[in-house]
């Protein structure tokens, strides 16, 4: 009975606990957290839906009994319908290109990649040394050509005869210029067609050879020199043999007298290999007595003459002392 009694007072005490909550819109059980009914637009009066604050709190109701009864709740007005406004907006968008993710490997860094670039390095290496050699022939053949052109205008000029005109050839024939190197040049024509021998020989600069000893049985008229220009009226005066060119020979005259206006004294140096004329005339203000080559110098021939004058001449040099 006891236990009976106590069972008793528990049902009461949660019945007249149910009663009040089930009165009361807003029940607490506990220290715990709340449910609060509430009703949603739109979907009816009777229909209501609860949320919990809190997640992991879980609340049982008690098991209902034969005391509990339904408690009817006042009826509530329906809440006041609002219409949305809209407005018009302008957005930006911007495109942003996604960010290139980039792998690396290290097979193909290693075996692949470094191979590949080393052949492409060969090639262009190849390449260039093929441009090289090429623009280095190309400019051979253009030296090649142009030498070729430069030599082929030379001859060109040289193959085009120059005509002169008469007063050109005039003043040409009347030049000292001329004078001394058709002289020069005649001399040695004539040399060439006299005998065999040395015909440049040039007794102003070169030296002969030593003369050889040649003795003869008989004493014969080799040559004879003359020249009217030189010698004609004129008397020999003293004749000298150069010790160093053995062909040359010096010979001294004195005066013309049906030649007023010649030189008084004139030295002619022969040559045995020259006939005709001699190899070099000297003139001198007075009769030359005495002749001779200088035995230290052979351009230089010594002379004494009649007025007590030593004279001397220089075969590189002018006819005068």
């Amino acid at each position: 009975e006891g236990s009976k009694i106590n069972t008793q007072d528990i049902n009461d005490l949660v019945n007249s606990l149910v009663g009040e909550r089930a009165r009361s819109p807003v029940s607490q059980i506990g220290a715990g957290p709340s449910r609060v009914p509430r009703e949603v637009p739109g979907l009816g009066r009777d229909r209501s839906i609860s949320s919990a604050t809190s997640a992991g709190t879980k609340v049982s109701s008690p098991e209902p009994t034969a005391a509990m009864a339904p408690v009817a709740s006042p009826p509530r007005p329906a809440p006041a319908r609002t219409v949305p406004e809209f407005k018009a907006q302008s957005m930006e968008i911007f495109d942003f290109a996604p960010q290139e993710k980039i792998v690396y490997s290290k097979e193909v860094q290693t075996v692949d990649s470094e191979p590949e670039q080393l052949l492409l390095a060969e090639e262009e290496v190849e390449r260039r040394v093929q441009q090289i050699r090429e623009k280095e022939e190309q400019a051979r053949v253009a030296r090649e050509e142009e030498r070729a052109r430069r030599e082929a205008e030379a001859q060109a000029r040289e193959a085009e005869t120059r005509r002169l005109t008469e007063e050109q050839r005039e003043s040409i024939l009347q030049s000292s210029d001329f004078a001394a190197f058709l002289e020069r040049r005649a001399l040695v024509v004539e040399r060439a067609l006299d005998e065999d021998y040395d015909i440049m020989a040039d007794y102003t600069r070169e030296a002969a050879g030593e003369a050889t000893e040649a003795g003869t049985a008989r004493l014969a008229l080799a040559q004879a020199f003359h020249d009217d220009r030189v010698s004609r009226n004129r008397a020999v005066m003293d004749v000298a043999w150069s010790t160093r060119f053995p062909e040359l020979m010096a010979a001294a005259y004195n005066r013309n007298p049906m030649a007023p206006n010649e030189p008084d004294g004139l030295v002619a140096v022969w040559n045995t290999h020259l006939h005709e004329r001699p190899e070099f005339v000297f003139s001198a203000p007075s009769d030359v007595l005495r002749v001779t080559f200088s035995d230290f110098n052979p351009h230089v021939v010594v002379g004494g003459a009649y007025s007590g004058q030593i004279l001397l001449w220089d075969t590189r040099a002018r006819a005068l002392p």
